[in-house]
């Protein structure tokens, strides 16, 4: 007779996803070697949309939610929701340097390039969606 093994509860995470835009140019960060999307370059991941509001006090430019989005895992229901800043086109180089330094493995890459670049399917999808 069969064995009923026990189910395990699915777990929910809810992060903010930080769409950075400056000209044709968005903000990407590589994920850590371990976890989630191991690996790959991503938008920056915010616990919430306050922390991403926080982090962009002096970056001029205008911020907006986009359409809230959840991603299916093995273990767990991913909420997403990103958000598009877009910063003032007169925006240094220095500004961008520095906003790029505080966030760990970030780089400014172009809306072109970073569709030649290894990418989770759903941030992809943001960036075609952002490029159109």
């Amino acid at each position: 007779m069969p064995v009923k093994s026990r189910r395990l509860q699915r777990g929910e995470r809810t992060h903010a996803l930080l769409l950075l835009c400056w000209r044709d140019q968005v903000l990407l960060a590589r994920r850590p070697e371990r976890g989630v999307w191991a690996g790959l370059w991503s938008l920056p991941e915010f616990g919430d949309i306050a922390s991403i509001m926080a982090a962009g006090v002096d970056w001029g430019g205008r911020a907006r939610e986009l359409s809230p989005f959840v991603h299916v895992l093995t273990h767990f229901d991913w909420r997403l929701q990103p958000v598009r800043w877009d910063l003032p086109s007169r925006t240094t180089t220095a500004q961008r340097v520095s906003i790029a330094a505080g966030i760990a493995g970030a780089r400014w890459v172009t809306t072109e390039g970073a569709q030649a670049m290894s990418l989770p399917a759903p941030v992809r999808r943001l960036l075609v969606e952002a490029a159109s």
